[in-house]
């Protein structure tokens, strides 16, 4: 069977004209190797709370969206902090699309989830009924495990009611997925140890945006930005600054670093940390080292990373987070921008086995300190060329076509034979 035969319906809360990211770059992928894709999804809102201009979210319809076939369903939009309104949102959605998409997801041959939420599974778990459309799971975070670590759900009262039922939807997925897929080694040991079988979990990282991040000669503008002179050391944070990335140390670290006074740390983004980091900075007398600049699209990344002389990996020490590979290692990497992480577990697996850059201990200044100064020290010549093994791991392991094609063998596999 080829990829041209079989048609698979794509099972994603989230989809364009919502930002683009691994849920979109994985159905383009499949489209490119051949498949016939079309997507089911709710109303985009993310990553706020409203709806986008020209949608509602008691939508129900289809409609043609970056070459793809979308059928929307009704949804309750929420990404705030509160847990109700968030499982209202997740639960709307899994009930909708199972209500009201099951009928187009049995005309497909396979059905692939993308498993965060993990509550998505449920339109795939009921279509299977009855037709036995097999479905397969991406699996990009751990339920219930993550919804309680990061603190999403903490009152003894809502986590009581919430974790027996969602721990009860997540094995059960499980069981009757034809196969899963893991992004993480972590992700997939740890399945293997809740008892999913090791021959039906497979491994594919997510990969980087190559449309976008790739290697590229600087451009000068984050150096003029700052205003530091050209031999500065710059070490460049681009991501979300909220409580998860805990990077406060890396404050405390710059001011552990008082004899090297040409090291700048550069903030670029936005989160709930914002302004505690920047009250600190201020605090610690930092204001002329660490600078706080906002995001810029995609599209005009790579040359700003490139100005830089590493990129900045943060994560906190939490054991959920052992088995997370978060987005901007392999988007370092495909740049060819050696890092400076402070993490733990499969980030710090793989950074080390790359040869990437240095590793500190996660929210701890003194290892930070030490890990920038050893960049510092480093020549701009082996700060290149451990960019450039950065660059080659991830070629030889997480680029676009090595994903796409484990997703399109596994697709192949799994989908019926029958029609």
């Amino acid at each position: 069977m080829r990829p041209e035969d079989i048609r698979v319906a794509y099972i994603t809360e989230w989809f364009p004209p919502e930002p683009s990211r691994a849920w979109f770059w994985v159905a383009e992928a499949l489209r490119d190797v051949g498949f016939e894709v079309g997507i089911v999804t709710g109303s985009p809102y993310y990553p706020g709370s409203r709806v986008l201009e020209g949608y509602r979210a008691r939508d129900w319809k289809v409609e043609t969206r970056d070459g793809f076939r979308v059928l929307r369903v009704p949804e309750f939009p929420s990404h705030d902090s509160s847990a109700v309104r968030r499982i209202a949102s997740y639960s709307s959605f899994a009930l909708s699309s199972a209500l009201l998409a099951t009928p187009a997801i049995r005309k497909a041959d396979v059905s692939l989830v993308f498993n965060s939420p993990a509550s998505s599974a449920l339109a795939a778990m009921t279509s299977r009924v009855g037709s036995g459309t097999p479905y397969v799971l991406h699996v990009h975070d751990l339920w219930p495990d993550s919804i309680f670590a990061t603190g999403f759900l903490t009152t003894p009262l809502v986590r009581g009611v919430t974790e027996p039922v969602v721990d009860a939807l997540v094995q059960a997925s499980y069981r009757r997925a034809a196969h899963i897929c893991a992004i993480t080694p972590g992700i997939r040991r740890a399945l293997i140890e809740r008892g999913v079988p090791a021959e039906k979990v497979t491994l594919v990282y997510n990969w980087a945006d190559e449309s976008t991040l790739r290697p590229v000669p600087g451009n000068g503008w984050l150096r003029s930005r700052l205003g530091v002179d050209t031999d500065a050391f710059i070490a460049l944070y681009a991501g979300n600054l909220g409580e998860a990335q805990a990077l406060a140390p890396w404050i405390a670290a710059m001011a552990r670093l008082p004899d090297l006074p040409d090291v700048h740390l550069a903030f670029m983004g936005d989160g709930t940390q914002r302004h505690t980091l920047r009250s600190r900075a201020a605090e610690c007398g930092l204001d002329g080292r660490i600078h706080f600049i906002s995001p810029v699209p995609p599209a005009e990344l790579s040359p700003i990373v490139a100005d830089a002389d590493v990129s900045v990996v943060s994560l906190a020490d939490r054991d959920l987070f052992r088995g997370t590979l978060p987005s901007k290692v392999a988007a370092s990497l495909a740049m060819a921008s050696p890092v400076i992480a402070s993490v733990t577990g499969d980030a710090a697996e793989v950074i080390t086995a790359a040869d990437a850059g240095w590793v500190a201990r996660p929210e701890d200044p003194d290892s930070i300190a030490a890990a920038v100064r050893a960049a510092h020290s480093a020549s701009p010549v082996e700060r290149a060329r451990r960019g450039r093994s950065g660059y080659d791991y991830y070629q030889a392991n997480m680029a676009r076509r090595l994903g796409s094609e484990k997703l399109a063998s596994v697709l192949m596999q799994v989908a019926r034979r029958d029609r």
